[in-house]
This record gives C-alpha cells, structure tokens and sequence, in this order.
C-alpha cells in the first residue's frame, strides 16, 4: 500500500508546468502571481468567516459558516498548487487536492439547499422593524414621563452648575492677577537691582584696572631707569591689564544688552575715522604675528552710535588676527548701501566647518583651540558682536570653509546726517 501512494505523488515522468510556458519570465510571473494573489484572497476569507462566528455565537446556523471557509479554503490550495507544480510535477497531488475541493464543495452545496428551508422561516426585515418600532415606542414612552419628572432637578442642577462655573472663573481671574501683580514686583525688583550690580560692577572693576594701567604707563616713561627685563615685565602688566579690562567691558556689555539696558547714541560717524581708530587698537597684535592689515571704506559720514561700530569692527579684527596664520592677512572693507553699513572682515586663517560655524556665536568658544597658548581670549568678542547687531536691527553672516579663511559679513543700520 506504501508503494502504490509512493507511485500516486511521484512525478512518474510527468514534465513540470512550465515547459508549456516554454519558462516564459513574463508568463511565469502572470501565473505565479495570479495563483499566489488568489490563494492569499481565499485563505483570507475563511479566516474572516471564522473571527465573524467565533464573535456572533447567537448565529443559529453558524456551521454552514464553518463549511464555506473549509470550501473555500481548499480552493485557495489548489491555486498554491498550481504554483508548485509549474516547477515540480506533482500532479497526483494537484489532483488529490481537487478531489477534496470537489467533495466539500458538493457538501455545502446540498447543506444549502438542506438549509434553504429554515432559513426562509426567518423573520424578515420589515418584521424586526415593526418590532423595533413598538419597542422604541415604548421606550420613547417611558423616557418621556422620567423626563417630565426630572426636568425640575434638572433645572436646579443646571443653576448651581452655572453658578460655580461663575465662581470659579472669578477665583481664578483674581489669583491670576495677583500671581501677575507678583511677578511684575519680582521682575521690576530684578531689574532694579541688576542695574544696580552694574552699575557698580562696572566702577568697582574700571577703577583698579585704570590704575594698573595708569601707574604701568608711567613706568614705562621712565624708561631709562628700567632694564630690558623690566620693560618686558612692564608690556606683559599692560597687555594684562587691556585684556582684562576688555573682558570686563565684554561681560558687562552681554549683561546690559540682556537687560535691555544698551544705550545707542546717534551722533555723526566719519568713516575714515572709524577705520583709523580701529587700525590703531589692532596693529600691535597684527605686527606681533606679522599679519598684513588691508583696511579700506566709502569716505562718508553716516548717523550712528560710533562707540559701538567701533567697538563691533575692533573685534572682528581682532577675531580674524586671532585665528590667522603666522604672515597671513585681514582685509576689511566698510561700504554704504542706502541706510545700511556693509562691514566685511576677511581672513586667510585656517576656516570653519560647519560644525563650528554653529557654534560661533556661543559664550567661551574659543573653537577648539582652548588649550592653545598661542590664541588668547574667552570667547566672549564674537558674543557680544552677534548681540549688540542683534539689539540694533542688524544682521550678521560668516563664510567659511577649513582651509580657505573666513569672511564676516555684517549689515549695520544707519541714516544720512541731515
């Protein structure tokens, strides 16, 4: 018996389907995926009849239910092999499997006409729906007496409501105004007292560091009474000195600005003046690294606070003497466009990436270079540029790319003297 169902699912010769498809790539695909769609299809829809009786167990004929996904079941199977035998010839197999489609087939087939009978003695449609209508009659009915008896309660509760509704929304009215009324009192206090910290802050740092300078100055008149090592000692105090007291003036810059304290004076600016002055802050540093200084401007007179261009200009320099290379340049160029100063500052130094580039304008970056004894500083001068543009309307921009230097763009407002 063993040997004969060997011989009925062996391939006894039998050539797979797809020579008839000559292995047509095109063909194969159609059929396969034809079949596969089909069988996904028909092994979807029993497993749907199964979850719909499984949950509706009032059904009264749930069984022929059950026969529909064992039918269609199986007819999904003869597609998936179908498929197998366009590779491998089974087709005792396929046949077997159509064998039991066909059995089951005939079986739900006479269960439903069986069935046909009680199924017709159901309750129809209109039925139900003259039995629903008496129910919900009634239940409209009953509805209507409790709601005649409520609607007095109804009433009563829906004044309290409104009237805790209205007392709360004062409750919370008036502690939002005191919760405001404080906070008003606090920020005004900080304020107060943050004007006063700088104010005094400013005094009680200026004064000491005016007289190291001061008295470090005169020394330095007298210098045929000092030797070569003192006059070095003397340079080192100074150069102390102004960096500490730029760094004095850069925190209490970035705390008035913050504040909203900045005062912006309008007064005439000459522009030749403004490059002058600012040569004359940097030379020294740009001499001591052998930079090349290429500093060139519209000659105009412009309306705007000159202490702060200054100021903005003078640390940009000193940023791109900064970061340059030892014999490197800085180019700077200030032209009027309309009402706007166009300020660009260039360097040759080693660049930016992207990384640090959004990382500029951050407090004590010193991009990287820390730990670098040959950079001095604290980060702070590109700080205080980036906020004091920002509280004047202005806008700022860098180019950069490592290896190819940096240019700072910056777009500063001012008027025509009149």
């Amino acid at each position: 018996m063993g040997q004969d169902l060997l011989q009925w699912t062996a391939s006894q010769g039998f050539l797979p389907h797809g020579y008839c498809f000559q292995w047509s790539p095109t063909l194969l695909g159609l059929m396969v995926g034809s079949d596969m769609l089909i069988a996904l299809a028909y092994f979807s829809i029993p497993l749907t009849l199964l979850v719909f009786v499984r949950r509706r167990q009032d059904l009264k004929f749930n069984w022929i239910f059950l026969m529909f996904s064992a039918f269609i079941f199986l007819c999904g199977s003869t597609h998936v092999v179908d498929i197998l035998t366009i590779w491998w010839p089974q087709y005792w197999l396929q046949g077997y499997t159509k064998a039991a489609t066909a059995g089951v087939s005939v079986v739900t087939a006479i269960a439903l006409w069986w069935l046909m009978p009680a199924a017709l003695r159901l309750p129809s449609t209109a039925t139900l729906e003259q039995m629903v209508g008496r129910l919900e009659t009634e239940v409209a009915e009953r509805r209507a007496a409790e709601a005649r008896l409520q609607q007095l309660s109804q009433q009563l509760e829906q004044r309290v409501l409104e009237r805790t509704r209205a007392l709360e929304l004062e409750t919370a009215e008036r502690l939002r105004l005191q919760d405001a009324d404080r906070a008003r009192a606090a920020a005004e206090q900080a304020s107060r007292a943050k004007s006063e910290f700088l104010s005094r802050m400013s005094h009680e740092l200026r004064t000491p560091l005016n007289a190291v300078l001061g008295f470090a100055q005169l020394l330095a008149g007298e210098s045929q009474r000092l030797s070569e090592r003192q006059h070095d000692w003397l340079r080192h105090i100074e150069t102390a000195g102004w960096h500490l007291l730029k760094l004095v003036d850069d925190v209490l810059d970035i705390a008035r600005i913050e504040a909203g304290m900045l005062q912006v004076a309008e007064e005439p600016v000459d522009l030749n003046a403004v490059l002058d002055d600012c040569r004359d802050m940097v030379a020294q540093a740009a001499q001591e690294r052998h930079i090349a200084l290429h500093l060139a401007g519209d000659s105009a007179v412009v309306v705007s606070d000159g202490r702060r261009l200054r100021q903005v200009l003078a640390n940009l320099l000193t940023n791109a003497i900064k970061y340059n290379r030892p014999g490197g340049s800085v180019t700077a160029r200030l032209s009027l466009h309309e009402d706007r100063l166009r300020i660009e500052v260039a360097d040759t130094g080693v660049g930016l990436s992207d990384e640090q580039q959004a990382q500029l304008f951050q407090p004590f970056n010193r991009l990287g270079q820390e730990h670098d004894g040959r950079v001095q500083g604290t980060g702070l001068g590109l700080v205080v540029v980036k906020q004091m543009i920002d509280a004047l309307c202005g806008a700022i921009q860098v180019k950069s790319r490592p290896d190819e230097g940096t240019t700072f763009v910056v777009e500063w407002p001012v008027a025509r003297p009149a």
